[in-house]
């Protein structure tokens, strides 16, 4: 089939070199290596992130510029705490993807080991809800943590059942970022600790990444519903709300409109 287009140059997936070509998997198609391809991908979504504009939170504070500054402390981060090593073989520091959305506020981050839904791997998320609640120092010590845990991944030494293996929470005590087996304590930054220093040479603040007033999360306000007795219900602006009182009869309505009559 025709569609009218035409593509003129290389092909995206050409940029990849050449070099990199391993053959067709069906014999129409080249594949490349996907070690490759996963640094070229990544890469590349870490320099939109910086670069989209129109990126924004729920309180339209743009996100390009918090990954910015994410993305050059995960550089530096690793390049000072993380271990180039493990067991006499190099351990590269991989491209890596940060996505910025909003979780359960019980979770400040995680780490995707594999591929997540759409096939990345590298991927840390963190979590929008703390932005404005949690300081510069204890979000990089969440990054920190969780690159540790990329680490681990890339050295084969992950052990999803414990979790945190021995020699991860050596590791992050002896860096200032205590963790026991299970869930993280990064809020437990130890003063004097070396990612401490690391944390004050780089003039990272206590103030959070977000300012107070611009918490990324929609501003709810709740509004008072009553009947024809004194009963009276808060529900959130906006909700649609079927309650007759079950005392006078009455259909509840918001406590400013005119009452209507079940």
């Amino acid at each position: 089939m025709t569609t009218g287009f035409q593509v003129h140059g290389a092909s995206p997936g050409s940029a990849l070199g050449g070099q990199e070509r391993k053959g067709g998997n069906c014999g129409c198609t080249p594949t490349y290596a996907p070690a490759a391809m996963d640094a070229h991908v990544n890469s590349a979504i870490a320099a939109l992130q910086c670069e989209s504009q129109g990126w924004m939170s729920f309180s339209h504070t743009p996100l390009n510029k918090l990954a910015s500054k994410i993305q050059a402390w995960e550089a530096d981060l690793w390049r000072h705490f993380v271990p180039h090593e493990w067991k006499g073989e190099p351990v590269t520091r991989p491209e890596i993807v940060f996505r910025l959305e909003r979780l359960s506020r019980r979770v400040f981050g995680r780490y995707h080991p594999g591929r997540e839904a759409t096939a990345l791997r590298c991927v840390i998320t963190l979590n929008l809800a703390h932005f404005a609640v949690i300081s510069e120092v204890k979000t990089a010590a969440l990054v920190l943590h969780l690159l540790l845990h990329c680490f681990e991944e890339l050295a084969d030494n992950a052990q999803t059942g414990k979790y945190h293996s021995a020699w991860f929470r050596r590791k992050a005590a002896c860096l200032g970022i205590p963790c026991p087996r299970f869930g993280c304590r990064c809020m437990d930054v130890l003063t004097g600790s070396p990612f401490m220093e690391w944390a004050r040479r780089s003039g990272l603040r206590d103030a959070p990444l977000l300012s107070g007033d611009s918490e990324d999360e929609p501003k709810r306000k709740r509004i008072a519903w009553v009947c024809d007795c004194p009963t009276t219900g808060y529900f959130a602006a906006g909700q649609k709300v079927a309650w007759t009182c079950d005392e006078c009869g009455a259909r509840a309505h918001p406590k400013t409109a005119k009452p209507q009559t079940a």
